[in-house]
């Protein structure tokens, strides 16, 4: 449409009406108040704080923002000097989970990713940080629970095996999505090893901690049968069959 602009441009114009530096909440807002950009999403907020966040991890010097404060951006123009918060690897104001998932999950082009892949490429960008070996499994317990409370309304779709993807992506072509994300009750005789990204091998944990982390993820709060809980860890890639 004409006369309206991308979200990075947006931002920057808001910025320069605005004359100092802002929080994202309050960049958004004039951005959407102002008129020069609109989105159908449902967490504008949390997508111009990553896309400003990820500009300014990924062009550094030569990026159009500094970030002044955790969650605050203002434009490089006003100050040549380098912020403190600049070199630190913090990201701004952390994104959820979630929202971190949908900025990934936008930038795949309709396809569906694994949730290794989805935290892997967070943690790259910089939108969440690296927790140890259960940051991939909260991703994806918080993607989960929102396609379970959220229904038909959630940003995001199971499509098993550990692959997601968003509600509205264009060109999918994984098939539609499931109904249910809970693998299979019981195991096969010989349960497969999901291999849908090469770092799923690289996360494998005890059967231990897997366990724990199924229980504490997937289980509602209600006991498991030893079965389903081996099944769901192989089935999410946290331990080898």
């Amino acid at each position: 449409m004409a006369g309206k602009l991308n979200l990075l441009e947006a931002a920057e114009a808001a910025l320069k009406a605005a004359g100092e530096p802002l929080n994202y909440r309050a960049i958004t807002r004039r951005m959407l108040d102002d008129g020069p950009w609109s989105t159908s999403g449902r967490t504008p907020e949390a997508s111009v704080n990553a896309e400003i966040a990820v500009e300014i991890k990924s062009l550094g010097a030569k990026a159009r923002f500094v970030r002044t404060s955790p969650g605050v951006y203002g434009l490089r123009v006003w100050n040549s000097r380098e912020p403190a918060a600049e070199s630190e690897e913090e990201g701004g104001e952390a994104l959820s989970h979630a929202d971190a998932a949908q900025e990934i999950l936008a930038r795949a082009d309709g396809e569906t990713l694994h949730y290794m892949e989805v935290t892997r490429r967070a943690i790259e960008l910089g939108l969440i940080p690296a927790t140890g070996s259960t940051t991939a499994m909260s991703l994806y317990s918080q993607v989960l629970a929102e396609i379970k409370k959220d229904g038909e309304q959630a940003r995001f779709r199971s499509f098993g095996r550990g692959r997601i993807g968003l509600a509205r992506a264009p060109g999918r072509s994984n098939g539609a999505p499931e109904k249910g994300c809970s693998p299979p009750s019981m195991p096969s005789a010989k349960p497969a090893v999901i291999a849908d990204t090469p770092e799923i091998a690289d996360a494998s944990l005890p059967f231990s901690d897997a366990a724990e982390q199924v229980l504490l993820h997937l289980s509602d709060g209600k006991p498991m049968h030893y079965a389903e809980i081996a099944q769901k860890a192989i089935d999410l890639g946290a331990c080898r069959g």
